[in-house]
Formats: structure tokens, C-alpha cells, sequence
């Protein structure tokens, strides 16, 4: 049925100063939109989510979603229209073919032009035509984008008939699809064949297309065969795409996709393992997959998996928002998110190398990636059993690295159990794979030593214990010092890393951390010893930390002074830690501080900073030693019984949070500080652990 809709083009105005911009109605935040005034077009029709309106609007060519509250809606002019309340058909009710070229796509029947398409395109259209301005209307998806598509301009074909596509160009879509891939990168090859020539490029990342058969395996890769939007059929290579379900998402359990098979093998095409299933067999799809407590994104993470790990799963449910399996691992029941992944025949299962290790409990100190083919798996280092070889380019967590026979070993958990492999045939990457880079400094020198924080140290020797004395292993792990795992127990192990710290770096080797020895290790200086005027910064790659339970209250602790960089700006300030319970208490510095503050802000003086207009958090990061942490700067001054620096040209105090801190008003964590904190890890300028 036929919606009423107005016959201007609809537009959204922003009202606010900045608004988040969300993938879903209520989902995560793509990007925030920071014009005030500024009018975007309505991509569809609005869906009320979580006691919203949220509105479908095209923004940098992508279909986002902004919350009502937070604009008007106008024709683009300023003047207000009225807008659909139905809801979009969902039920595809046949296809439409392009007759010619550069057809429009467009908003509404007879709206705004969205984009244009080629000639001899398919595409399914939705619900029932809708006349409009004397033409037939059909609505379809067009690279997830959902539009109009005007009568004159296409044909409706039949799915099963030949006559209704150009020669070489697929027509039949299969009635049930195997999956769902997205491109993860732009230009991938669509080939006639595993390997074969290019039929065409997706040209954008993030395109969906759905998997039409069983994948195979080529050569080192595996080949998904796909539909394109073309109408073409063709094989499209997996390091360029990603499992997912119909709308692309990958943080819910997706329509698992079939074991890849060799393409000499004769498969008959079997139903897609059903992912309704209560018990059965599973796969691990992602390195180190958390093994927890309970079925939530909270619960206690006891043991993790690595890669490839094959468990029998008794029951599934949902909680957080995500698909759980429950597994038993080391005679132990526990759950896994249904994003780590993939449901897998009993074959499969049976045939599979030895699976899981029976603990994966050890601390994670690092990353490495496979650089050679066949790289041995050896039960100890150096050691002449061969548990299994692994190809190039898996990446792995490692647990302990230690030397023999000349070379380096990393302690890893494969899918033959855990070993060891040997340095010349792995590199150290960060957790995504990628390459550790070097720190980048903002916007000064490099100088470790004259651009980081100051701080006050609790002096720690043999029995002390705490977060402190974490904090302090860690700094000795990062600087290869320390070559056991995280404690918080200051052990005579921990008194001979010190001693070795303290002895390459001029420093009495007594095994005590005195504030000399603190402060050299964490490139701090005592407080009030600092050039303010100084704000070159290191960054290093981003990390979260708990605010209750990471340590870094006592990294910065109450009276210390400390760096912080807005991410979306760059800009530097010198910020002062008051007090802070439930989070950080902290004033600007220096007057100077205060003009950098409200520059972020895009005020003139602090008082400007009000709640109405900038409640929203700002990314950011701070740097302690060789460690660099996302948080959320709320940058409203209040609570005058926190101001205790008069000449700052600012009249109490602001907040700054880290992973799990709360409000003080609430008590609780709050979306908006871990989305921010979020946004910074993600965007760190050094990237991120």
C-alpha cells in the first residue's frame, strides 16, 4: 500500500550545535554531524526506536540515521513539510530491470535524485508500485541505498527467464542464498572463476552482495561466489570481503556461510546450516575469542580461543544485543558472541585438527603474524615435535616469548594445539594485524622525556601489591625489562626487572621504585617541575582502560598534572586532576589551557561552555610513559567547590571518564562517555591496541 508523503523533497535541519549520526536507528555512531543549520535529505521514511523518532538521511553518500529531537524538518528552505509515518515495505514482490542509462534513483516518487544507474541493472523492488505524477514508482536497494526508480525507465523480468538480462549476464537469482559478504575494500575483482578474469570491480567498500553457492577453495584463498548487483554472477576473493548478514552487519550473529570446499571436489549444494539451531557444532572465525561467564558483553571474560577452534555449542540466546553459544571448554560451561563464529557440519567438526587447547588463561603480551608458508608449529622451543604447520599471514596472540637455539619463540594456541614459532617467520603486529607504528608526536618534539606528564609515586617494594604495582610491571614488560606476566605482586622476580631498569639508566639498582625510579620509568616528572608552554605530545597506539580496575587512577593520580589531545581537533592542553571518584575531576591548567579549551569548543570564554549546547563528549587521549589511553572529556565547567586554580580563567571544574567510569549524578556508565572513548581508540592518530 501507498504511503501519504509530501511532494517536496524532505529534509532534516540540524538544530543543534552537533549531533551523532548512527549506522541504525539507535545503533552505534558513524560520525558526528557538527553543522548547525545545515539541512541533509530524508533517505526514507522515519522509524521510531527506543522512544525516538530517528530519521534515514544521506550524508557523505551514506544512509545514516539522526534522532528527531535534534533537527527539524523542513523542505530544505526552512520551511516545515510534512513527512511518511508508514513503514517502507520490506517484502520483496519481484524485479525491475534498467532500460536505460543514467536512470535516477530518487528519494520519493518524483523527489530528489538520490544518485543514477546504469543500463541493464538489476535490482529487486519492494511492497506494491505506488503511481505518482503519471508514472509507476518501484522501490528498491541500490548499494544500500533505498529509492524510487520511475516506470519508463526499467522493465519488470522474470527471475527464470533468460530473455529478460543481456547476453553474459546472469538472470537467475537463487530462491534461498547461502549468506551474506561486504566488501572491505574499494575496486574488488568480480571473476568468472576462482582466480579467473575480472568480469567487472564493486568499486565501493562495504557493498553487500549474497553468497549464491558453496565456497571454494583456490590457491591460498577461498572464494565466495556472489550476485552482484549487476545481475552478474561471479567469485569474489576473501581477503577482500567479510561475513555478514542481509544489512551488512557484523556485530550479530550472521547467516553462517558454508564450509569452503576444493573446487575439485563435487558438492552438491546443501541448506545452509540452520542458525536456529540449539545444539550442534561451531567454528571460531576471529583470534582469541573471549570465552565468558554469561551470555552478555559484560560478563566475565575466564579463557579465550584462538582462530579456527572447533566446540560443540548446547544451547543458544541473546542478550545485549548479540547471539550467544553455549560451549563447554576445560569442562567448564561458557558462551560465546555469535559475531566470532560460524555454524559448521558434523563433518567438519570430526575432520578438523586437534581444536582447542585446554587453557588459554595465560596474559596476552603481544601480537604476531604468520610471514612465511608452512611455518612449523613446535611443542616447545626449538624442540623437534611438529604439532602442525599454519600458513602465512594468520595473526596470533602470544603468551610468553623466549629464546633458544639462536632465535626468538612466540607461545601461541592453534588450531593444533599450543606451541611455538620461531621469530624469523612471524613479525609483531598490532591486535588487527597490522604494522606497530612508530609514535607520533603532536604537534612538538619527540622527546619522551620533556613532554609527559607529572605525577606523585607511593614508594613500591617486595610485598607490596596493587594496581600500582601492575602499572609498574606493565611499563617494565613494554620496555623489555620484565619477562613474565602482568602481576600485582611485587615478587623478587619484579625486584631483579627493577634492578635491571634502574642500572641501564644510572639509577641506585636496589630493586626498591622509588619516585626516581617511577618517574624515569614512566617519563614523568615530580609536580610543578614541567614547562607549560610545552605541548609536544607522544601518542602511542591507543589502548582502553577500566577506570576502577585498569590502574590508571594511580597513573593519574589526585594533584597530578597531565596532557590531553582532543582528537577531532588536535589540539593540546595541560589539564589538572582535582579529585574524582566515579571518574576525574579536572581543571585547566593555566589561563592559556582554558583558551585551547574553548577553542575545541568553539567559544570564547568558558562560561560559553554550557550544558545545553555542549554536552556532548569530545574523544581524546592521554599518554603515561610508553602507554597512550582513549577517554571522554566533558567539558561543561560546574561545581565551583572544585575550583582551586584562580587564575586559569575558568570558575570550577570538568570530567574527564575512561572505560566504565560513571556520572556522578546517575551513578551509572553513560553511552555517550563510551562512544566517545570509542571514537578516540578507533581514530587515535597512532592507531590502537
Amino acid at each position: 500500500s501507498s504511503s501519504s508523503t509530501a511532494k517536496t523533497a524532505t529534509y532534516v535541519t540540524l538544530i543543534l550545535s552537533s549531533c551523532h549520526l548512527r549506522s541504525t536507528p539507535g545503533g552505534a555512531v558513524w560520525e558526528d554531524w557538527e553543522e548547525r543549520g545545515a539541512s541533509l535529505p530524508v533517505a526514507g521514511e522515519p522509524v521510531s526506536q527506543g522512544g525516538y523518532v530517528w530519521y534515514p538521511v544521506i550524508y557523505k553518500g551514506r544512509t545514516v540515521y539522526v534522532r528527531g529531537d535534534c533537527v527539524s524538518v523542513t523542505n530544505g528552505s526552512g520551511s516545515s513539510v510534512s513527512v511518511p509515518t508508514e513503514a517502507p515495505p520490506s517484502v520483496i514482490a519481484g524485479y525491475v530491470q534498467t532500460t536505460k542509462a543514467g536512470v535516477n534513483l530518487r528519494l520519493q516518487p518524483a523527489g530528489t535524485v538520490i544518485t543514477q544507474v546504469g543500463k541493464n541493472q538489476t535490482f529487486p523492488f519492494y511492497g506494491t508500485p505506488r503511481s505518482e505524477s503519471g508514472y509507476t514508482w518501484y522501490y528498491v536497494d541500490v548499494d544500500t541505498v533505498k529509492g524510487y526508480l520511475r516506470s519508463d525507465c526499467v522493465k519488470v523480468v522474470s527471475t527464470s527467464s533468460a530473455t529478460d538480462a543481456p547476453s553474459g549476464t546472469a538472470t537467475e537469482a537463487p530462491s534461498t542464498y547461502y549468506g551474506f559478504v561486504k566488501t572491505t575494500v574499494k575496486k574488488v575483482n568480480l571473476r568468472s572463476a576462482p582466480g579467473g578474469s575480472t568480469q567487472e570491480q564493486i568499486a565501493d567498500a562495504g557493498t553487500i552482495l549474497p553468497v549464491t553457492g558453496i565456497p571454494v577453495v583456490s590457491g591460498k584463498y577461498t572464494w565466495y561466489p556472489v550476485r552482484a548487483a549487476s545481475g552478474r554472477n561471479g567469485y569474489l576473493r576473501s581477503d577482500c570481503v567479510t561475513e555478514c548478514d542481509a544489512n551488512g552487519n557484523t556485530g550479530s550473529s550472521p547467516t553462517p556461510v558454508p564450509t569452503p570446499v576444493s573446487p575439485s571436489t563435487t558438492a552438491t549444494p546443501t541448506a545452509v546450516p540452520s542458525s536456529s539451531a540449539t545444539s550442534g557444532s561451531l567454528r571460531t572465525i576471529k583470534t582469541d575469542v573471549a570465552l565468558r561467564t554469561s551470555a552478555s558483553p559484560d560478563g566475565t571474560v575466564k579463557d579465550r580461543v584462538p582462530i579456527g577452534t572447533i566446540l560443540t555449542f548446547t544451547n543458544v540466546t541473546t542478550g545485549g544485543g548479540y547471539t550467544w553459544y553455549q560451549v563447554k571448554y576445560g569442562g567448564r560451561n561458557y558462551y560465546i558472541r555469535g559475531d566470532c563464529i560460524t555454524v559448521v557440519s558434523s563433518s567438519e567438526s570430526d575432520s578438523s585438527p586437534t581444536a582447542a587447547p585446554t587453557s588459554a588463561s595465560d596474559t596476552i603480551l603481544g601480537y604476531i603474524k604468520t610471514t612465511k608458508s608452512g611455518v612449523n608449529v613446535r611443542s616447545k622451543p626449538a624442540g623437534s615435535n611438529v604439532l602442525g604447520r599454519v600458513d602465512k599471514g594468520n595473526v596470533y596472540a602470544y603468551y610468553e616469548k623466549t629464546s633458544a637455539s639462536g632465535y626468538s619463540w612466540y607461545k601461541v594456541n592453534t588450531v593444533y594445539g599450543t606451541g611455538y614459532l620461531r621469530s624469523d617467520c612471524v613479525s609483531e603486529v598490532n591486535s588487527d594485524g597490522g604494522e606497530i607504528p612508530a609514535p607520533t608526536a603532536v604537534p612538538g618534539s619527540t622527546d619522551v622525556s620533556t613532554n609527559q606528564a607529572e605525577a606523585t609515586y607511593a614508594i613500591l617494594k617486595v610485598g607490596s601489591t596493587g594496581t600500582g604495582v601492575r602499572n609498574l610491571v606493565q611499563e617494565l614488560i613494554n620496555q623489555g625489562y620484565y619477562k613474565g606476566s602482568v602481576t600485582s605482586e611485587y615478587t623478587t622476580a619484579v625486584a631483579n626487572a627493577v634492578k635491571a631498569f634502574q642500572s641501564a639508566n644510572g639509577l641506585t639498582a636496589d630493586g626498591i621504585a622509588g619516585e626516581a625510579t617511577q618517574h624515569k620509568l614512566f617519563g614523568t616528572t615530580a609536580v610543578g617541575t614541567q614547562d607549560y608552554s610545552n605541548l609536544s605530545m607522544v601518542l602511542y597506539p591507543a589502548e582502553k582502560i577500566d577506570w576502577f580496575t585498569g590502574g590508571i587512577q594511580e597513573l593519574i593520580p589526585k594533584g597530578s598534572n597531565f596532557k590531553v589531545y582532543d582528537v577531532k581537533t588536535g589540539i593540546v592542553w595541560w589539564a589538572h586532576r582535582w579529585s574524582g571518584g566515579n571518574h576525574a575531576d579536572i581543571e585547566t591548567l593555566t589561563a592559556s589551557d582554558t583558551a585551547r579549551l574553548c577553542k575545541i569548543y568553539g567559544v570564547s570564554k568558558a562560561s560559553q561552555i554550557t550544558e545545553s549546547t555542549h554536552w556532548q563528549r569530545r574523544p581524546s587521549l592521554i599518554t603515561v610513559g610508553t602507554r597512550t589511553f582513549a577517554c571522554a572529556l566533558y567539558g561543561v565547567p560546574h561545581n565551583d567547590d572544585g575550583d582551586t586554580i584562580a587564575d586559569n580563567n575558568m570558575t570550577g571544574q570538568i570530567c574527564l571518564h575512561f572505560t566504565n567510569s560513571r556520572t556522578h549524578g546517575t551513578n551509572k556508565v553513560v553511552s555517550y562517555n563510551e562512544e566517545a572513548i570509542e571514537y578516540a581508540w578507533q581514530y587515535a592518530p597512532n592507531g590502537h591496541k
